[in-house]
């Protein structure tokens, strides 16, 4: 297997585990709302900018992965664990 194929076979898991560490990032953001975090920001502002990364991520992640054969487990996987640490911790 040459390097193409192989970065092609392994983009869409890529890119899902960049979407699962962006949206586990800002559940730990979350849990430090009014704390100094990262660059002087304060925690829910950090969640903010992770949670929009982890969309940017989830977009992509729906472009590139019809081709993978576990996309639609872990994908989905990845998308209830970030809606329900936004849904619990994120409006608690």
């Amino acid at each position: 297997m040459n390097i193409l194929q192989s970065t092609r076979n392994n983009t869409p898991n890529a890119v899902t585990c960049c979407n699962l560490l962006s949206g586990a990032l800002a559940c730990v953001a979350a849990f430090h709302a009014f704390e100094p975090w990262w660059w002087g920001l304060q925690g829910y502002q950090v969640a903010f900018v992770l949670i929009a990364l982890a969309a940017v991520f989830d977009f992509f992640d729906g472009l590139s992965g019809e081709k993978a054969p576990l996309f639609c487990f872990i994908s989905s996987y990845v998308i209830c664990i970030q809606w329900f640490h936004l849904l619990h911790v994120g409006f608690a």
